[in-house]
């Protein structure tokens, strides 16, 4: 059988590496980091793992009032929205920092594809 998605990416822990190394590239990138002013980037951090990991695991992670409502969804106070052009960003910072961490082309690709499931509920214009 082959391996899940979560376990390509080397389980939750895995997850939680590429999540780091994803605000390490976002608060060195001009044309995202001030997205990130003023938030408190470690509680951010882990509620952003456990949103990935819903996604990877394909649950429904968005939903207002919880650990992973829309205020916290990629470090995007829910006030300020995202762009189409940012969420593209994320998503390309996401899938080059899961293959510097050893995952696959394809594995970053699917990882990518996890992201973007959520497009529709944080793209604001």
């Amino acid at each position: 059988m082959e391996d899940s998605l979560l376990e390509k990416l080397g389980g939750e822990s895995g997850v939680g590496k590429i999540v780091d190394e994803y605000y390490k590239r976002a608060l060195e990138d001009p044309r995202i980091k001030n997205r990130y002013n003023g938030l408190n980037l470690e509680e951010l951090k882990h509620r952003e793992t456990a949103l990935m990991i819903s996604l990877i695991k394909k649950e429904t992670p968005v939903n207002e009032g919880t650990l992973l409502g829309k205020d916290f969804i990629i470090g995007t106070p829910s006030t300020s929205g995202i762009t189409k052009h940012e969420f593209n960003l994320l998503v390309s910072i996401y899938e080059e920092a899961s293959k510097d961490l050893g995952a696959t082309s394809y594995t970053a690709q699917q990882f990518g594809e996890a992201i973007s499931s959520i497009r529709a509920d944080v793209e604001t214009h």
